[in-house]
């Protein structure tokens, strides 16, 4: 299927016993901060539970056997526009799979849809029906896993254009559909905008656009105020590293990448309020599940460049619809409940997509491909039954 423009490239993922030998000498020298009495985690990540799993990254996890794991899916990279870009690729079974792109977003990478990949692709082989199969594609956005860093900071709508040819003229699929969360919403929803006759549908998992809400817009229903409301709090509260990372991203970007200890510090304390952990971060992720989402960010130095979208967005003004925008491809909305993200009414969500599908997931958060794979990929199958 693929065309003649592009070549892509089978990818084993390849860490030197050296790089691993330095993570570990790292992770032995670190030196801990203060903290309060009875912190807990109001002041961010709790100390006693980072210094747990930074001896557990050094003393026990085993990460050849983990990239062992990882190297058993179909890895391929591809340079489209002089940005290289990672990506995985299962064929589903059955004479006509439906081609399905699925990207992740921030603090997040391809690993979130592992889980899902084989069962999508091939549900006759977990007691499914064949003719519910996808070509299962999972790209990791610029900057983030095996994909290197761009030149310059990227915003959702570059992103999609980089998308749009991965499927169309490296992979042939003409129509596809598209999942996306945080990130990758924003990028998805952008494909949606700029390429409506290429998706059959598009699948979302959070929120990344606000409609126009200038002259001519509706007014603000109580609910939607309401919505509002909460979210000034919930950024209030929540996003500092947001201000950071849209702004002054390079700063932060050296202690990250100079020390383990502080990546894990940095990303804990968002695995721990993003998912549905219900404050216990272990309750949904296992310590050998932490350590493979922070290598994977240590071991390519992704966490700078990971955080250059939200410089992009900050200045470029794309994550609010202009005048008159609205993405009329066929969407479905999995609502799950996460304890500290407000969830959008409906209505509000209207505003900006075309919702044929609504569903109120009853677990799961940020990371929900990983923390509720088969509600996934029941809501997956769902929507794609619709369309």
């Amino acid at each position: 299927m693929t065309t003649e423009s592009f070549k892509p490239e089978p990818l084993k993922i390849a860490v030197p016993d050296s790089a691993v030998a330095d993570l570990k000498q790292r992770l032995a020298r670190t030196r801990w901060p203060n903290e309060p009495e009875n912190a807990d985690w109001r002041f961010g990540s709790e100390l006693a539970s980072v210094k747990k799993l930074v001896e557990h990254w050094q003393e026990i996890y085993d990460w050849p056997a983990e990239q062992a794991k990882l190297n058993a899916y179909p890895h391929y990279t591809v340079e489209i526009d002089g940005q290289r870009l990672h990506y995985l690729h299962e064929p589903g079974s059955g004479l006509a799979p439906q081609p399905l792109l699925l990207i992740h977003g921030w603090p997040s990478s391809f690993y979130e849809f592992l889980p899902v990949i084989e069962p999508l692709a091939h549900p006759d082989r977990f007691d499914g029906d064949e003719a519910e199969s996808f070509d299962v594609v999972v790209v990791s956005l610029p900057g983030y896993g095996f994909s290197p860093a761009p030149p310059a900071p990227l915003g959702p709508r570059a992103m999609a254009a980089l998308c749009q040819k991965l499927m169309a003229g490296v992979l042939g699929y003409r129509h596809f559909i598209v999942h996306g969360n945080d990130w990758g919403a924003a990028v998805a929803s952008y494909l949606a905008l700029e390429w409506p006759q290429a998706l059959v549908g598009l699948s979302l998992q959070s929120l990344p656009l606000a409609p126009w809400q200038g002259p001519g817009s509706a007014p603000v229903t109580p609910p939607e105020q309401e919505f509002l409301d909460r979210l000034g709090r919930y950024w209030r509260d929540e996003i500092g590293h947001q201000a950071i990372q849209a702004t002054k991203p390079q700063t932060l970007a050296f202690a990250l990448t100079d020390s383990p200890a502080g990546l894990a510090g940095w990303l804990l304390e968002k695995f721990r309020s993003l998912a549905d952990t219900g404050g216990n971060l272990e309750r949904r992720f296992s310590r050998d599940r932490l350590c493979t989402m922070l290598s994977l960010y240590w071991f390519t130095g992704a966490i700078g460049p990971a955080s250059w979208p939200f410089y992009a967005a900050q200045h470029d003004g794309s994550l609010r619809l202009k005048a008159g925008q609205r993405i009329g491809v066929p969407t479905g909305y999995m609502a799950f409940p996460i304890a500290e993200l407000p969830r959008p009414p409906r209505a509000w969500v209207e505003r900006i997509y075309e919702v044929t599908r609504w569903s109120e997931m009853a677990a799961g958060g940020h990371f929900a491909a990983l923390e509720e794979s088969e509600l996934f990929i029941d809501e997956i199958r769902a929507f794609s039954r619709r369309l």
